[in-house]
């Protein structure tokens, strides 16, 4: 016995898609999201002591952090319900040299993962030398 519902094919013939809705990369840093999903931002430090080597967030536009991510820690925020709606914000990475260099051979880096509610996390793999920067942006559709 066939239970009652539509099917994709009865979808797609009525001229409806079905779009599985999960955060995608839509080049760097750029993410299309779903509305209201819950994004998590997480920054892993590399750096083996002594470092000197510091991230500051910025503030997000077009939502609020719950919490900030701090240096070396893990933040988020939600989207916004509106379809087209912006987030945005930057990481100003600080790779000063310490007083007494590392170990030879060791790097300081850091890794910045986005992930959403859905679809898979996407890391990023941020070094220097000195001040770099990166900027996220998100839109929901």
């Amino acid at each position: 016995m066939k239970k009652p519902g539509i099917g994709l094919g009865q979808l797609k013939s009525r001229g409806l898609e079905f779009r599985e809705e999960k955060m995608v990369t839509k080049g760097f840093g750029l993410f299309d999201i779903s509305k209201g999903e819950r994004i998590t931002v997480q920054i892993t430090k590399n750096a083996p002591p002594p470092t000197n080597t510091s991230c500051t967030v910025s503030a997000l536009t077009g939502a609020a952090w719950s919490p900030q991510p701090p240096d070396g820690g893990t933040g988020g925020f939600t989207g916004p319900t509106t379809v087209g709606a912006q987030v945005n914000f930057g990481i100003l990475f600080n790779f000063v040299p310490a007083p007494n260099p590392p170990a030879a051979g060791a790097i300081e880096f850091y890794v910045v993962t986005i992930s959403g509610t859905t679809g898979p996390p996407f890391p990023q793999l941020v070094a220097g030398p000195a001040l770099t920067n990166r900027t996220y942006g998100f839109t929901v559709v």
